[in-house]
Order: structure tokens, then C-alpha cells, then sequence
């Protein structure tokens, strides 16, 4: 029996530091977001391989596109839909017909650069890093799947916990309160 309480304080103990540090990356993430400039973007194509496998979270500051340099890694919107982003290396700075500045880019995968040139304005940010693996798990917690067992099941349980150590603390209180009832009915 009390490898059993043992047990359950550990799995309660280590269920609240995980749930601790959820709460406590997803604060820095909405701080980061307004106090920086910082975007998180999912990585779904193999183009920036191997410094952005498919699936990494990248992490993309807000940048002035005077200071982007041949090297950075910049994330802007595709010329022909500016709704996608697209994250690629910058390889040459030049400047569009106008004289409006403008980037060669090419995925650090690819043979060729872009064919296309990135005009300053679409620029969006300069990719500080990029984390394996968390884009897939961002992207899961978009599904009902996803919310079920981060946000659902967890509530679950923390709500089953605490119903279960008030009926532990009620329980001896009932039992004293039905000995005294006894007791008064002799």
C-alpha cells in the first residue's frame, strides 16, 4: 500500500513539473512573440535541410531588411502568394528592376537558387534557429487528437486528482462523525 502512495506521489509530482514546464515554455513563446518580434514557423519542406529538417520549429525574428547579409537565413512571402513563407539562405543581395533592393535566395538542399528574387518588402524576418522535431508537435496539437491528450486528459486527470484527495480527506471525517451519531443514538 505504500508503494502504491509512493508511486502515485511521483507520477503526481512529475505530472505537475510537466505540466509546470508546458505552461511556463508557452509563456516565454507569447512573451517572445510580443516583447521581440519572434515567429514560430513549421518547417514543411526539405529545401533547408540539413540545418532545417521537415518538421523543425523555427524560430524567426522581425528584421530591418538593410541589414540582411549574404548568409542569413531569412523568411519572406513567396512573390507569386505572399501567404506562404518560404525560409531560405540568402546568397546574393541585389536590387529589382527600379532599383528597389531585392535577394537571391537559395534552400540550403538545393542545387540551384531561386529563380525568383525576394523584394526587401516581403522580407518577414531573419531565422535565428530551429528546433528538430517541434513543428510536428505544434501541428498535432492542432487536431481535436492533439488537443484531446495535451489539453483534455490532462484536465482530466488533474480534475480526477483533486475529487479524489477530497473524498480521502472526507472520508475520516464521515466515519468520526457517523461513531458520535451511534454513539448519541444509545
Amino acid at each position: 500500500m505504500a508503494s502504491k502512495r509512493l508511486l502515485w506521489k511521483l507520477l503526481e509530482w512529475l505530472g505537475g513539473l510537466l505540466a509546470g514546464l508546458f505552461v511556463v515554455a508557452l509563456g516565454l513563446a507569447f512573451l517572445a512573440s510580443f516583447l521581440w518580434g519572434v515567429q514560430f514557423i513549421i518547417v514543411l519542406s526539405g529545401s533547408m535541410t540539413p540545418a532545417m529538417p521537415v518538421g523543425s520549429l523555427a524560430v524567426v525574428r522581425e528584421v530591418d531588411p538593410a541589414r540582411v547579409a549574404v548568409g542569413d537565413v531569412i523568411t519572406y512571402g513567396y512573390p507569386a502568394d505572399p501567404q506562404v513563407l518560404v525560409t531560405h539562405r540568402v546568397v546574393e543581395l541585389t536590387a529589382l528592376e527600379g532599383g528597389a533592393p531585392a535577394f537571391r535566395t537559395r534552400g540550403d538542399a538545393n542545387e540551384e537558387a531561386d529563380s525568383y528574387l525576394v523584394p526587401a518588402e516581403s522580407v518577414r524576418g531573419k531565422a535565428l534557429f530551429a528546433i528538430p522535431y517541434v513543428g510536428y508537435t505544434r501541428d498535432f496539437i492542432k487536431t481535436f487528437a492533439g488537443f484531446a491528450l495535451l489539453i483534455l486528459l490532462p484536465g482530466t486527470l488533474l480534475i480526477t486528482n483533486e475529487v479524489v484527495s477530497l473524498m480521502r480527506e472526507a472520508s475520516p471525517r464521515r466515519k468520526a462523525l457517523t461513531r458520535r451519531r451511534r454513539r448519541r443514538a444509545y
